[in-house]
């Protein structure tokens, strides 16, 4: 039944059987699998896990091999795994953001520029400064604005309050760094031209440490905000140092214009003044000079009295030293008759400081306050 190859061509067939063996992938057998006798090209696909399985023989269960005859090409080696199967290729996981690029790599260590270094220290130098704050009235803290970061200490269960200036106006809703465990809210106090803002803040937690700013139609503040059990400040205020210099300088330009501006209360002519007035005594309220046009006395003091004590002024008459009223306009004293001699008496304790006004022409006794020639005897001033 077998014919018997001839010798030339046994060495042939001997190496195409040992390739065929080498290159061809033994089937597993599919234990249990009701299609398992059925051809290959029948059944139904695998996974690509398993399948990725199926093409990489497994050593234990290959059928040896006879060694490959000289001459002959040397086997293929097998298939490697579908770099598509997730299971045997490893994946970095995607980043976060749909939109950014495939190649992105978050870098979370960043060089910091000597620009920002030098920055961050000018920062630091005013959140370490020392911001004192002093006790105001109705137990309010007061800080100066602009001296230093305000720190605010609250506590939970407890309201702390941040009293704006009066008149001032937020521009947009206070922004705080912790949301979660911080309430706030906003009041106001006042009539409604000229109401006052308070914010109200609530911790909800011990152990906080946030900042919160808040913009205003005339400054913007920014607070460092601490959550403490036990003490904490109720109410918190602010004092503004720039703004209560240019106040005063507002009013010592308001003065300046005042006085450049002044109209004299003397009406009478220059010629109609009666200037020959002595003045002995060098207290502080030493009048300048003195005049009277023949029915008022007229007496010109320094314009820094306007803030002192003002003077008694004491007349001697016919029938004794008489105390005399007289008005202020600007820094004139008027009076409404003409003497003599009168004193300016201004008591500083024990001590009295007395400057006298001596008329160098005399008036008739017996009215005191008739009128007598005039004319221009210079300033009379010793």
């Amino acid at each position: 039944m077998f014919r018997k190859l001839p010798s030339t061509l046994l060495p042939m067939a001997l190496a195409l059987v040992g390739s065929a063996a080498i290159s061809t992938p033994p089937v597993r057998a599919q234990t249990g699998n009701a299609h398992a006798s059925q051809p290959a090209a029948a059944q139904t696909t695998s996974p690509a896990w398993l399948q990725a399985n199926s093409r990489a023989p497994n050593p234990a269960n290959a059928s040896p091999a006879a060694a490959p005859q000289p001459g002959t090409p040397a086997a293929t080696a097998p298939t490697s795994p579908d770099p598509a199967d997730p299971i045997l290729v490893h994946r970095d996981p995607p980043p976060a953001d749909p939109r950014a690029p495939k190649d992105f790599v978050e870098n979370k260590t960043i060089a910091m520029p000597i620009t920002g270094e030098r920055a961050l220290r000018a920062s630091g130098a005013w959140d370490a400064t020392v911001n004192p704050a002093a006790m105001g009235k109705d137990g309010r803290v007061i800080f100066a604005y602009g001296a230093g970061m305000p720190v605010v200490v609250c506590a939970p269960l407890r309201v702390c309050i941040i009293e704006l200036e009066r008149g001032e106006h937020i521009v947009s809703a206070p922004h705080i760094g912790d949301a979660v465990r911080w309430d706030v809210s906003l009041e106001f106090t006042g009539a409604a031209d000229q109401n006052t803002p308070l914010v109200v803040l609530k911790p909800r937690d011990v152990g906080l440490d946030t900042s919160l700013f808040i913009p205003t139609d005339r400054r913007s503040y920014y607070i460092r905000l601490l959550a403490k059990s036990g003490a904490y400040t109720p109410m918190v205020a602010f004092e503004y140092p720039e703004d209560d210099q240019a106040k005063m300088q507002k009013e010592i330009l308001h003065q300046e214009q005042q006085q450049k501006t002044q109209v004299s209360p003397i009406t009478a002519s220059v010629d109609a003044l009666f200037y020959d007035y002595e003045i002995k005594g060098n207290g502080p309220f030493r009048p300048l000079r003195v005049m009277d046009d023949g029915a008022k006395t007229y007496i010109e003091m320094p314009a820094e009295n306007a803030h002192r004590d003002l003077p008694a002024l004491v007349i001697e008459g016919p029938a004794g030293d008489e105390l005399v009223n007289f008005r202020v306009k600007d820094n004139y004293y008027i009076v409404d008759r003409l003497f003599d001699k009168a004193a300016l008496l201004l008591s500083g304790g024990k001590h009295t400081e007395k400057v006298e006004i001596i008329r160098q022409r005399k008036l008739a006794h017996s009215t005191g306050s008739q009128n007598a020639p005039h004319g221009n005897s210079g300033d009379g001033s010793n």
